[in-house]
């Protein structure tokens, strides 16, 4: 009997290390065929490596150019030249004269050229189409003080030109308004159609083409909806497809069907930003430029737009030594 139970308790530890091998084994082979185990398999290391980063979901925001010429000592509009590439058009607000600034991305100045007959009683925002013209918003109405409002269409000058010479009006439109005298600092061109978007407060905002009235002048008449207010700038891009809206601290970018209505069901790219004073916007390709009254520029790629970039300011030491 004593002899019994000593084989009996050798085999034990036979037992016990054949188990652990098996599990052993198990482990390193990974599960049966069919099994289920919960989680997706790892993708091969090739894939992983092969993939390109995506965009950063967070940046520092800092501007790419700042407008050092002294004239323009507040930028209220943008536009990018379809003309001369590399040229952004921009100007002041009110109470300055009727002066259009051509400089590049790095606020570098190309020409400053005056633009005949017209005052600047409150120019807020420039927009162009393909054929040649650029789109002077007269539009700001802070306080509903003016009946009339107008946008000028300008031939487009070359801002290579010297000596430089004045700006034409080829056509301006002026609107008044049915009740309220709506105060606006956006415009935009589609299809050589000029649009106002008002300074709303509220949640939704209309955009405004210009219809016929009497006496050659126009009424704005509804022809789009924005889900978002206040509204400081914006531009539609040369394919009619894309209109680019910012507020003083977001850029948003809609997609529009082939009526000029945001499409339907589908949000917007949002990228946001510290507030800085931005008043403009405008499309640069897939891009989209802003300025503010600062007189900095700032770029927002495609990638940072697909990927809803937050932008936030730099450390202060970066900041700092940016201002020197």
């Amino acid at each position: 009997m004593m002899a019994r139970m000593k084989t009996n308790a050798t085999r034990r530890p036979s037992i016990t290390v054949l188990a652990a091998c098996l599990a052993a084994v198990l482990l390193a082979t990974g599960p049966a065929h069919g099994q289920d185990t919960g989680s997706a398999p790892n993708p091969p290391r090739s894939v992983i490596t092969n993939e390109p980063p995506p965009a950063p979901a967070v940046d520092a925001w800092r501007p790419v150019g700042r407008i050092e010429h002294e004239p323009v000592s507040e930028c209220s509009g943008i536009v990018a030249s379809r003309r001369y590439p590399g040229v952004f058009w921009v100007h002041n607000d009110s109470g300055h004269p009727p002066v259009l600034y051509a400089v590049t991305e790095t606020g570098e100045l190309v020409a400053e050229v005056p633009v005949k007959d017209v005052t600047n009683s409150d120019w807020e925002d420039i927009a162009t189409d393909d054929a040649g013209h650029l789109y002077v918003g007269d539009v700001g109405n802070n306080y509903g003080f003016f009946p009339i409002r107008m946008i000028h269409k300008i031939a487009e000058p070359d801002p290579y030109a010297r000596p430089v010479r004045p700006a034409r009006v080829v056509e301006t439109y002026k609107y008044g308004f049915d009740g309220d005298r709506f105060d606006a600092e956006t415009i935009c061109v589609r299809n050589g159609e000029p649009l106002v978007v008002p300074r709303a407060r509220a949640g939704k905002t209309p955009m405004y083409r210009l219809a016929p009235a009497e006496g050659g002048k126009y009424r704005p008449a509804a022809a789009a909806e924005i889900p978002l207010g206040s509204i400081t700038g914006g531009d539609i891009s040369a394919d009619g497809g894309r209109l680019a809206v910012t507020t003083p601290f977001a850029l948003y970018v809609y997609s529009l069907d082939q009526d000029g209505r945001l499409v339907a069901d589908e949000n917007p790219s949002i990228v946001r930003f510290p507030r800085c004073g931005v008043e403009a916007c405008c499309f640069d390709g897939r891009d989209v430029i802003l300025a503010s009254e600062r007189r900095e520029i700032y770029r927002v790629t495609a990638a940072h737009l697909a990927a809803g970039t937050r932008f936030r300011n730099p450390p202060y030491a970066d900041r700092a030594a940016s201002s020197e």
